[in-house]
């Protein structure tokens, strides 16, 4: 029956998908868990990182409040977080905690949030928003690769690990 052959095929890729999100998720957990700390220094310049990643793409990203409202939000959100002394916490009494791979992930999960709805909005914001995203990527894989990162070259590892198994 090719109905049923279908659908066993699609349970399948479903499970294989499960299983590869879950190891990538135990990669970044395994990572986040090492100690180690960002020099909070190191993200002064990410947002003008970001900036400049998106206006030399061979299609420059143009971020527009209306059009690309989701893209301009990722930018305000990391201007108003990583680019201070200090990711900030709503729900902690104290907003000078070390910067870390998990604080910094926390971000992250903000802007995969806003470029989930992007695409649920336009093309255009899905698409910038999108780039964002993979900028803020690459300025936080050279950030832990650079120094930057006091961790220890396990903890580098781990998260390099990590990001490869996403990627």
């Amino acid at each position: 029956n090719p109905q049923k052959a279908g659908e066993v095929v699609s349970a399948a890729v479903q499970g294989a998908e499960k299983t590869a999100k879950a190891g990538v998720q135990n990669a970044y957990n395994q990572a986040k868990a090492m100690p180690g700390e960002f020099d909070p220094n190191a993200f002064k310049g990410i947002s003008i990182g970001i900036k400049n990643d998106l206006s030399t793409l061979p299609e420059p990203v143009v971020i527009d409040k209306t059009l690309t409202h989701n893209a301009s939000q990722a930018l305000k959100h990391i201007d108003s977080t990583i680019n201070k002394p200090f990711i900030p916490n709503e729900a902690a009494t104290v907003n000078n905690q070390p910067l870390t791979l998990e604080r910094v992930d926390q971000i992250r999960k903000t802007l995969s949030g806003l470029r989930k709805n992007a695409w649920s909005h336009s093309d255009a914001d899905g698409r910038a928003t999108s780039a964002i995203v993979r900028s803020f990527d690459k300025q936080i894989d050279n950030l832990v690769n650079s120094g930057a990162f006091s961790g220890s070259p396990q903890a580098v590892k781990a998260f390099n690990a990590a990001r490869s198994a996403h990627a």
